[in-house]
């Protein structure tokens, strides 16, 4: 049975990084000491350290630690949309489209690296101990695979190709709005030349 417990505690704190708040069990690490603080703890000698490594005690700026402190209570990355983000890359990655339209070369590929990457690295750390600074690349990893899993999800828009008659910095022709002529004249028009 330990190789279960082994995996459900790897699971439970995996589970935690994508979590709607950001909470720890009494055997992890405290959130606390990942905050701004408000005092800097003493160890060993302080006179011994200062003249062994120079300088003086630590310095902050009182303004800044006190908003900075405030804003970690609310200005964090939800774990539901770390989540979502990995879902929508594991989706691009295995080819999953809303809509029939082109695929991007390499898009599938540009979802599963941050992805997967993402997956072995907070399991990996899962696997040893759970702390919340072992959550920081899913903070890297998961919106970029998040931006790629979307962008093949919805699809993307092809450019318009320039033809010969068009230079390439000019306005492509749309038939819809009246300017211009349609695409299939163009075409019919590439046909003839080539007849």
């Amino acid at each position: 049975n330990q190789p279960l417990d082994v995996a459900q505690a790897v699971t439970r704190d995996l589970a935690k990084g994508f979590a709607p708040g950001r909470t720890t069990a009494p055997t992890d690490v405290p959130l606390e000491r990942w905050r701004f603080q408000e005092s800097y703890p003493w160890y060993n000698d302080p006179p011994t350290l200062l003249k062994e490594y120079g300088g003086g005690p630590p310095r902050w700026n009182e303004s800044w630690t006190g908003f900075l402190r405030d804003y970690q209570v609310f200005g964090y990355t939800p774990g539901t949309l770390l989540a979502a983000s990995l879902i929508a890359g594991l989706l691009g990655a295995v080819g999953v489209r809303l809509r029939r339209t082109p695929r991007a070369p390499g898009l599938q590929a540009a979802c599963l690296l941050p992805s997967t990457a993402a997956i072995a690295l907070l399991t990996l750390s899962a696997a040893f101990e759970f702390s919340w600074r072992y959550q920081l690349p899913s903070l890297v990893l998961l919106p970029v695979a998040g931006a790629f899993g979307v962008t093949a999800l919805i699809g993307t828009r092809k450019a318009p190709t320039p033809t010969p008659e068009q230079p390439e910095d000019s306005e492509p022709s749309d038939s819809r709005s009246g300017r211009g002529e349609p695409e299939a004249a163009h075409v019919a028009a590439r046909h003839a030349v080539r007849s």
